[in-house]
């Protein structure tokens, strides 16, 4: 196991249990910080109570895609993620983020922040490392950088599911203002 290529495999399968645990486990920690990619502000009425019951209610699965789950991790703080499955039957997609319900600091101001999953940075950075010592982008040229625009496109369309689903949940807020 002196490959460095070795190593860097047993460590993504570290980063992805770490991860799986933390993320099954509801860890208020996990949910809570990270690197946010996506952020968005609501309004909601006055002594409004945000609830993961009251959320989970009123989101409607969307077909294929995983079912959206959610948890109240603590006052006002809801933690939500796709719900874990091990054996799924067609077409899923690869989750690049998870989301955090909370206040902020506007009268009646609450936020829907998603952050980038471990599992994602991690995949990104083997990558790039596989791709730098195997040389794909010298040895090959243009096929490395196509390579690269093809991964980009992947990555940014997974974000446009999840970002489009968080939008989803955000609208839930919009209806309790009617």
């Amino acid at each position: 196991m002196n490959d460095p290529l070795s190593y860097l495999f047993y460590l993504i399968f570290v980063f992805l249990i770490i991860e799986f645990i933390l993320n099954s486990t509801w860890n208020s920690w996990y949910f809570r910080h990270g690197i946010p990619i996506y952020r968005k502000n609501y309004t909601l009425p006055k002594d409004f109570t945000i609830l993961a019951q009251r959320i989970q209610s009123k989101w409607i699965p969307d077909g294929w895609k995983l079912n959206l789950t959610f948890k109240d991790i603590a006052e006002n703080e809801v933690a939500f993620r796709e719900e874990i499955k091990f054996f799924v039957i067609g077409f899923q997609y690869a989750p690049v983020m998870h989301g955090l319900i909370r206040r902020n600091s506007k009268p009646n101001g609450v936020e829907i922040v998603g952050y980038l999953n471990w599992s994602a940075i991690v995949f990104v950075l083997a990558f790039l490392s596989i791709a730098l010592t195997t040389g794909l982008f010298t040895q090959t040229g243009i096929c490395g950088f196509v390579f690269l625009i093809f991964f980009a496109i992947v990555f940014y369309t997974l974000f446009r599911i999840q970002a489009q689903r968080f939008d989803y949940v955000g609208a839930i807020f919009d209806e309790e203002k009617e």
